[in-house]
């Protein structure tokens, strides 16, 4: 293939991708091989504008999740299994069916964690300061474990020992 031919080709592909967001489809729409992409990675020059390629395509998600986030989508009114439809000025059925705007909650709550981990993640990620004695009450099956973490629990044992070598319980 020409040199001028694979750079149209990647062009091409990676216009795609920043429409669609998914290099199966990118690949598919422009009849490019999923591996040549891959092998075009190798290109550090073509790796840079995939990677730009990529935030085209992240900022356009984004885009739409706030479109749908502030504006909603419109859904159509289904009343009894059926489709319903506006009414023209004079009170007549028309052919375009009626809507409802909706607004989408969980979008919202993923717009809000992207946005703000730090006040809407799900998880905590801190440090913990104990004061005072840990116990801890777990069995442990010694038959189970290798000799790597026999030696292991060995050496834990010798490091919370008393003067008397036994381990402090």
């Amino acid at each position: 293939m020409s040199s001028r031919l694979t750079a149209q080709k990647r062009k091409l592909f990676l216009a795609a991708y920043v429409e669609c967001g998914a290099i199966t489809s990118a690949a598919k729409a422009t009849s490019v091989c999923e591996t040549l992409h891959y092998k075009w990675l190798a290109d550090p020059a073509y790796a840079a504008a995939f990677a730009e390629a990529e935030k085209q395509a992240i900022n356009r998600l984004e885009a739409e999740l706030f479109r749908r986030v502030y504006e909603g989508t419109e859904e159509p009114v289904v009343y009894q299994g059926e489709l319903c439809y506006q009414k023209d000025a004079k009170g007549k059925l028309t052919n375009k069916a009626l809507t409802i705007r909706r607004k989408n909650d969980t979008l919202l709550i993923f717009a809000l964690k992207g946005k703000r981990p730090d006040v809407y993640r799900d998880n905590f990620k801190g440090e913990l300061a104990i004061t005072g004695d840990v116990q801890v009450n777990h069995k442990i099956q010694l038959r189970s474990l290798s000799n790597e973490q026999l030696d292991q629990l060995e050496a834990m044992f010798r490091l919370g020992s008393g003067d008397n070598g036994e381990p402090d319980v």
